[in-house]
């Protein structure tokens, strides 16, 4: 391991230490197929596996006017602070499996 590759396994078992929740990604599925995976007691075998923080489902809202020009570009995502003087948009969050 590098030293940012270092700093990164440190992030992520601090995390789990935390209490917060951890993903692995190996290849250790019966699928054989790679993908990460909620790691609910890892391993912290670094050498086999890539360990992560869970990322957090994002939020934020699609100004629908400026969504039909663009085509849903990122130019039509909103924050909580923008959405109040917006007649016409939708609420997404994300899902994560």
């Amino acid at each position: 391991m590098n030293r940012e590759e270092t700093k990164a396994a440190i992030e992520a078992m601090q995390h789990f230490a935390d209490g917060g929740e951890v993903e692995v990604y190996d290849d250790f599925l019966e699928s054989g197929k790679k993908e990460w995976r909620r790691a609910s007691t890892p391993a912290w075998d670094w050498w086999k596996s890539n360990y992560r923080k869970m990322p957090e489902p994002r939020e934020y809202y699609i100004d629908l006017a400026i969504a039909k020009v663009y085509g849903g570009n990122p130019k039509s995502f909103l924050n909580d602070e923008d959405i109040d003087h917006i007649p016409d948009y939708i609420k997404v969050r994300e899902v994560i499996e």
